[in-house]
């Protein structure tokens, strides 16, 4: 239960996999506008500066309902340090309030992210403070608090660059100054609402990446491909979107 000021709202926590997911499994690969087999071999080139010439595409899961559509894709990356793989997904979903209301909630992750078990340490909409509007500096932590399981603190930081009140938040993740993540910055993230005759269209934009030594593209890709991007899935599908709809239209009845 979540008190929004007004009333408690019930939030969703977890339930099966809805029976009308519209889902297309990894299979080719987009390089270049050219699709071709995962096992191709080609190998990506390194110039002598460490920038990457080329980044291979795959498909991911894609879903959609109604309002809501979500797109996911793999990369990689062969570097001299190892295979940079990583993951992004763009999703789109209207909520029939206006912008102003929608920030209200989405600001604040904690209110629609908490009943899956992600805490953050600062409301993330509040955080940037630059009167210069340069880039912003404040920086908040993730912990995950999944019931049965121990609590854990999601080891990389993140970094406000830029909010604009009802329209945007962008966040990056700096590259760990210990060295972890195969030294590469973690990921980069950014949420747009659009608000068009009194409903919001929420647009999220999201990217993750690590650098793995000593293994094979496939062995690289493989836990992004098969735990990583159905779970993302499951929880904005089933937990994060209807949460957040649900504090949007009990805050004011229609």
């Amino acid at each position: 239960m979540i008190d929004n000021g007004t009333k408690q709202v019930e939030l969703l926590s977890d339930k099966p996999n809805s029976d009308t997911t519209k889902v297309r499994r990894i299979g080719n690969v987009l390089d270049s506008g050219i699709r071709q087999n995962m096992n191709t071999g080609k190998h990506l080139q390194e110039t002598d500066n460490g920038q990457i010439v080329a980044r291979r595409y795959y498909e991911g899961l894609t879903y959609t309902q109604d309002d809501v559509q979500m797109h996911q894709r793999l990369f990689t990356n062969a570097t001299s340090k190892g295979w940079i793989v990583g993951w992004d997904m763009n999703l789109t979903f209207t909520i029939d309030r206006p912008a102003k209301e929608v920030w209200s909630l989405l600001k604040d992750f904690n209110l629609w992210q908490n009943s899956y078990g992600y805490y953050y340490s600062g409301i993330v909409g509040d955080l940037y403070s630059s009167v210069e509007l340069k880039l912003g500096e404040e920086t908040f932590h993730l912990n995950i608090r999944i019931p049965g399981k121990p609590e854990q603190e999601y080891p990389y930081k993140y970094q406000v660059l830029k909010v604009i009140p009802e329209r945007l938040i962008v966040v990056f993740q700096p590259i760990p100054k210990d060295g972890s993540n195969g030294g590469i910055s973690p990921g980069f993230h950014v949420i747009i609402l659009h608000e068009n005759d009194g409903k919001t269209v929420v647009t999220v934009q999201m990217e993750h990446a690590s650098r793995t030594p000593d293994v094979s593209e496939d062995e690289a890709i493989d836990p992004w491909r098969n735990a990583h991007m159905p779970e993302v899935q499951k929880f904005w599908r089933d937990i994060f979107i209807p949460n957040l709809k649900k504090l949007a239209y009990e805050a004011r009845k229609i």
